[in-house]
């Protein structure tokens, strides 16, 4: 599952500009703080590229780079919170939750120290939170936190802005893996009308939502429509970040799990076996996506008849979601429960 708010996020602080050692000790001449400026920006920048190009781990390795800098000098101010945020997205979407939940306890800590319980960037921090414990099937905490991060950017961006349209996605979201279907539809309708009036209905975040809305109709039996959201999705997503980014084959797995509901496993198989091999490659053969990828098409092999290679599927799926996620996430169980 793409995590669309934790996009916003970091899309939201590509530049720390000259704000970056505004107050470095007077020993330090201008040189030479010209210099660190220079070195933080860059490395900032770059992890950001390389996040959105879907490198995390090389996103992790350039923003740790800056951030010890940063803590060289001891300035765990505003910006110091941002790439410590960034870290932890990353981290996330490797599926480290553990450590994304913690790097992302410590910005939250920062930023309401420094900015206050009403800033948008402590709202984006509680938001990312809910996202790591959602992933972790925490979903009443992940509730809790992303409700917090709406009502802040409700009050404090307005609830056209884009920001407040994707707290509503993922709040639909861990409504839906309670099982609260209705709401979760209400929710994402919401949002997606908010993105095509804000940002356009060739964005990413716009495709989200139209993602999402396939999924929820998919699971009320509507695969006709799913097929058609999720079709529209993959599409944008194509356009937006390519066809070897970890977002688009996460919409050719869910593309992959409407043909499968409707009866099409040869589709399934096709679509699920072009995500997997997008996942590997961007993300990892220990990434929970991939894992994913080889539990689907473990189970999409299964229907057609395919048991000895179901059950291989099914081992390295249930050994990368043990060593990753843990004896006690549902993902884990259901890998248990194919088997």
């Amino acid at each position: 599952m793409c995590r669309l708010l934790t996009s916003i996020l970091v899309l939201s602080f590509i530049s720390l500009s000259n704000l970056l050692f505004a107050q470095i000790e007077q020993s330090i001449n201008d040189e030479q703080k010209k210099a660190l400026i220079t070195q933080v920006d860059s490395l900032y920048n770059l992890s950001v590229e390389l996040y959105y190009a879907g490198n995390c781990k090389k996103a992790i390795e350039l923003g740790t780079k800056a951030l010890n800098i940063y803590e060289g000098y001891g300035k765990k101010n505003s910006n110091y919170a941002t790439i410590l945020h960034n870290i932890a997205i990353y981290e996330s979407v490797l599926g480290n939750y553990s450590e994304a939940i913690r790097l992302g306890i410590e910005a939250l800590s920062i930023r309401k120290k420094v900015l206050g319980n009403n800033h948008p960037d402590y709202a984006m921090s509680l938001a990312s939170l809910s996202e790591s414990y959602s992933a972790l099937g925490n979903y009443d905490e992940a509730i809790k936190l992303c409700t917090e991060a709406k009502d802040i950017f409700n009050n404090s961006l307005g609830d056209n802005s884009p920001q407040y349209a994707a707290s509503l996605v993922s709040i639909a979201r861990y409504n839906q893996a309670l099982g609260n279907y209705d709401e979760a539809i209400k929710l994402c309708t919401e949002a997606k009308d908010i993105f095509e009036k804000s940002i356009g209905s060739e964005n990413p975040y716009y495709a989200e939502s139209l993602n999402d809305l396939a999924n929820y109709n998919n699971a009320l039996g509507n695969y006709s429509e799913a097929i058609r959201l999720g079709t529209e999705a993959l599409n944008i997503r194509g356009k937006a970040f390519g066809k070897e980014h970890h977002v688009y084959a996460a919409s050719l797995g869910n593309l992959a799990g409407y043909y499968s509901a409707a009866g099409n496993y040869n589709e399934a198989i096709k679509l699920c076996a072009e995500a997997k091999d997008i996942f590997e490659k961007s993300l990892g053969s220990e990434s929970p996506d991939y894992a994913t990828s080889l539990n689907d098409l473990a189970n999409y092999n299964q229907a057609l008849g395919n048991y000895s290679e179901a059950v291989r599927l099914g081992i390295e799926a249930l050994n990368i979601r043990k060593k990753v996620l843990g004896k006690e996430h549902p993902d884990y169980a259901a890998s248990l429960g194919n088997l």
